[in-house]
């Protein structure tokens, strides 16, 4: 993160005393060296409280948001930090994840970025394993619904932000990996996301579909492996 003011808080969401002794030995080893917090929650508090937690600990003008199954790639932050700062108009952004199993970890040191089009795409969600948004759009939305605990959360806030005219998009360059939900192994996903679906819809309906359409397209800045594009989407 060189040049970048940043600081990184993890979040610990109740995990056993494994799990907890395991973080801290992270933060421990590299406290020193970067700006790096820790805080545990009490009780499993789910996804947007976590996220809640995460964000008001601390007045960062710009949010990205990470999954302990994402595998950062070089200049992957630089990019979405520089599409946020520079597309005023736009909500939220996230990466569209390739998927990758664990054990092939490693290999993608030595992938190349073979995508056929590196232009970002417009979505209704920017999914939320590896996101971000400035603070302002943060408040505008209110913060992250807590009464999803967990899926839907980020649908929700992206949702809001659409209706207010501000478009979600994902970025397609660097190529970037998700180690297949190894979040939500432990969950009972199917309940969750029947419950999670179930407000959603009962609270949104169609209203996004009505405001996505009426959307112009408006022009869009990028960064490739240091190169700025332009285009209109």
């Amino acid at each position: 993160a060189q040049g970048i003011d940043y600081v990184i808080v993890i979040c610990d969401d109740s995990g056993n005393l494994k799990s907890k002794n395991k973080t801290q030995q992270i933060v421990d080893k590299y406290s020193s060296l970067i700006p790096i917090r820790v805080m545990f929650n009490k009780r499993n508090c789910g996804v947007a409280t976590s996220w809640n937690n995460i964000i008001r600990s601390n007045n960062s003008p710009y949010i990205i948001l990470l999954n302990d199954d994402i595998i950062i790639v070089k200049d992957s932050i630089q990019t979405m930090l520089h599409f946020i700062k520079e597309n005023l108009h736009i909500g939220a952004v996230a990466f569209e994840l390739n998927s990758i199993k664990e054990e092939d970890m490693l290999k993608v040191l030595v992938l190349e970025d073979n995508i056929a089009s590196i232009t970002p795409k417009r979505s209704l969600v920017a999914w939320g394993a590896y996101w971000g948004f400035s603070r302002e759009k943060y408040n505008l939305v209110g913060g992250f619904d807590e009464n999803y605990f967990i899926f839907f959360e980020e649908t929700d806030f992206c949702t809001y932000l659409t209706t207010k005219g501000y478009p979600n998009y994902l970025l397609r360059c660097p190529k970037s990996w998700h180690v297949g939900s190894a979040t939500v192994s432990s969950f009972n996903k199917e309940y969750y996301m029947s419950k999670s679906f179930n407000y959603y819809n009962s609270k949104w309906g169609n209203l996004w579909i009505e405001a996505i359409n009426k959307m112009p397209n408006r022009k869009v800045e990028w960064t490739c492996n240091g190169s700025i594009y332009e285009d209109i989407m």
